[in-house]
């Protein structure tokens, strides 16, 4: 697990049993474009989420 920041804060959550996932390569300034995309998949495929997402941030190679 990583160190906390202002802006990023790290803890433990229980464990997924099933999940949607979307890749993403790209700048980040479409990260809500791309956000909006797996929301409109689940919506169109009858898909309920039952906890906020998570996410996780690559940056660089």
């Amino acid at each position: 697990m990583g160190k906390d920041s202002d802006i990023i804060k790290f803890k433990q959550i229980p464990q997924a049993t099933e999940a949607v996932c979307m890749k993403v390569y790209g700048p980040y300034n479409r990260l809500n474009e791309n956000i909006r995309e797996v929301l409109e998949w689940i919506e169109a495929n009858g898909y309920t989420i039952t906890y906020p997402p998570r996410y996780s941030y690559v940056d660089g190679i």
